[in-house]
């Protein structure tokens, strides 16, 4: 009898336990529950979600050290305003629509507007992860970027500054998503001022399409930007579009660097993290993919297309170019030296096939590069 209270005490406590836990976890309307999706991030607890009604919220919204998810209906927009402020500062001085600060944030279904405004909102961002983990899905971006200035704005950033105080090593995705119209689209980066040789960022940019501004803009634009101290897989994205010149040079589909250099902030790079560069469409961006002091990173399986200049240009250790295929480019693969973008050392080569290029730029080694194994690639006409 005293076995049989006592299993029915553990189950009525398990069973509170469970009720406990199911109502810890809320969903908060916008505007049903919450008039702005600020106010609704203010009153939630970790764990809850915000769900977002179609409309247009012109507002900034900050989350600090919270857990949440915010999912938003079809139609659901935040959209940028004149005079935007820099609500993650002192940490940095971007202007994020939404900026996530030592969070856990899941985000899907919503759209970020820029409209154009980086001309009042210098280096403005859609939606900043800093020293903050979660996923962004089946978002749109656009519109970050000003009419012809180049001010550095991005759709979404996801980086990890120690000085933030957040984990050593925080993890973001980016995954079936829409960016055009912004000067750039996504940007992955670890701790690049502080402590730039260290993991402090890993990531997956999966199956998103971004478009670049095209050829009618002076702007240097960036597809995607993976800079130093983040670690991971860029996969079955398409990168089209990016056609500008600008500050920066020619505009480039997916760029991984350390941007710090192009900046003047750095007189010589930091390498890379490992990366992986797999199954891509990169096709009509005057440059496709340059991965430089990219150590043991990996370009495999990519389709680069109709580029005026190179298709891929390599710099770092044991870069890995394989199984690509390359048509209709200024340069198929450029193994570079130089001190501001490293020099390629020890790369693999391998059963690349490349047509629509000159045979004497359809695999290109400078002076100072060492190493290179070539095997099995096929040049057509």
């Amino acid at each position: 009898m005293q076995t049989q209270i006592k299993h029915t005490l553990v189950l009525a406590c398990l069973l509170m336990a469970v009720g406990l836990n199911t109502t810890l976890a809320a969903t908060i309307h916008v505007p049903g529950d919450q008039p702005t999706i600020q106010a609704a991030v203010n009153a939630a607890a970790n764990g809850d979600t915000i769900h977002i009604a179609a409309g247009t919220y012109t507002e900034q919204v900050v989350i600090t050290d919270k857990s949440l998810t915010l999912i938003g209906d079809p139609g659901a927009t935040l959209k940028a305003t004149a005079g935007m402020a820099q609500t993650l500062a002192p940490f940095t001085s971007r202007r994020p629509v939404l900026g996530l600060l030592r969070s856990n944030v899941d985000i899907s279904g919503l759209s970020f507007d820029g409209d154009g405004l980086g001309g009042v909102n210098p280096r403005f961002v859609g939606v900043y992860y800093f020293a903050s983990s979660g996923t962004a899905s089946e978002c749109e971006f656009k519109g970050f970027r000003a009419a012809a200035a180049q001010v550095l704005a991005v759709g979404l950033i996801a980086a990890n500054l120690t000085v933030a105080g957040g984990a050593a090593v925080t993890h973001v995705e980016a995954l079936n998503n829409e960016l055009a119209d912004n000067e750039t689209g996504i940007v992955m980066v670890g701790d690049d001022f502080f402590d730039p040789a260290v993991l402090h960022q890993t990531f997956v940019i999966e199956g998103n399409t971004i478009t670049g501004l095209g050829s009618g803009v002076p702007i240097f634009q960036v597809g995607m930007l993976i800079g130093v101290g983040a670690s991971g897989t860029v996969e079955d994205n398409v990168v089209t579009g990016h056609l500008g010149v600008g500050a920066f040079g020619p505009s480039i589909g997916i760029l991984a660097y350390d941007a710090l250099v192009s900046l003047g902030l750095r007189p010589t790079p930091v390498a890379l993290q490992p990366i992986k560069i797999v199954h891509n469409v990169v096709e009509n961006n005057l440059q496709g993919i340059l991965a430089l002091v990219a150590d043991q990173g990996r370009l495999v399986n990519n389709q680069i297309n109709n580029h005026p200049g190179p298709a891929i240009i390599v710099t770092g250790q044991d870069v890995g170019v394989i199984n690509n295929r390359i048509s209709n480019a200024g340069v198929g693969i450029l193994l570079h030296s130089a001190p501001t973008i490293g020099t390629a050392t020890d790369c693999k080569v391998i059963a690349n096939r490349i047509s629509g290029v000159p045979a004497v730029a359809a695999i290109v080694e400078l002076p100072g590069v060492t190493g290179t194994k070539l095997q099995a690639n096929k040049i057509e006409p």
